[in-house]
């Protein structure tokens, strides 16, 4: 058995176990662990991918837009002075042609335009055109109650949000609310658990599972699989898969384990 506890490297110089944390994992001897297991291992603004705490937005946002990351949550907006999808690709606000004779001498203020010798806020903004224009909403409580705040609109949630069959669609507190019909009953979703409106998945976190299952995808599900080499056994510890080889064998467990070769002399 490795004196230097899992997740470790054990090297022998005279006589001297001499004890390292394996590649990519930290701390020291004998309590080696990965970066991270779940997103609230790691700073707000990166997410826990392969046991490594990254930086989610390489990849994330279209073209021409800016990522935020907020506890662990990718979101995209458009940069200044464009519009679009900040999900695919933003592209330059499109303009009415200015006279210049007539609007150079005029300033206008944000999110405000020039047209004829009038500062006009753009399209959905309003507001003073002279000092400020405003979209029509940030937050949902900038709108009547049984409208929504979606790309700085109010809408009717009801026409994007997809009730199933046999359901009703109604808004409470800016929120769309599905109902069933007399003729009909609310059941969880498969993979959900508990009874409607309280269906909740399986698990968030690890804690939520029994010590020896992780938390993968909303399900608990064993940490072994895949997780030690060759001729090499998975032991579950809070979480957390261990792996050591089998008896009789030495080698990484988490690469490949074989015989020990005698030596005579």
């Amino acid at each position: 058995r490795n004196p230097c506890g899992p997740f470790s490297n054990c090297v022998v110089s005279g006589n001297v176990a001499i004890c390292s944390c394996i590649s990519s994992y930290i701390g020291a001897p004998p309590n080696c662990r990965p970066e991270c297991i779940v997103n609230s291992d790691c700073p707000r603004n990166n997410i826990c991918y392969n046991e490594k705490c990254v930086d989610p937005c390489p990849g994330s946002c279209g073209v021409n837009s800016i990522c935020n990351v907020w506890n662990h949550e990718v979101s995209c907006e458009c940069s200044d002075h464009m519009t679009g999808n900040p999900y695919i690709s933003c592209h330059k606000m499109e303009l009415p042609i200015q006279e210049q004779d007539i609007c150079t001498d005029k300033v206008c203020g944000l999110n405000a335009v020039c047209r004829n010798g009038e500062c006009i806020c753009v399209q959905d903004y309003f507001g003073n055109p002279y000092s400020l224009c405003k979209p029509i909403c940030i937050l949902n409580s900038d709108c009547p109650d049984n409208l929504s705040c979606l790309n700085r609109k109010c809408i009717n949630p009801c026409t994007i949000s997809v009730c199933a069959e046999k359901a009703d669609c109604i808004v409470k507190n800016h929120s769309p609310v599905c109902t069933c019909r007399e003729d009909s009953r609310c059941i969880c979703r498969e993979g959900y658990l508990g009874y409607p409106p309280y269906c909740t998945p399986e698990c968030i976190t690890n804690s939520d599972c029994s010590q020896s299952l992780v938390c993968r995808n909303e399900k608990c599900v064993d940490p072994c699989l895949y997780s030690c080499g060759l001729n090499a056994e998975c032991f579950v510890i809070q979480h957390i898969p261990h792996c050591r080889c089998q008896a009789l064998l030495t080698g990484n467990p988490y690469k490949n384990c074989f015989e020990i070769k005698s030596i005579y002399f």
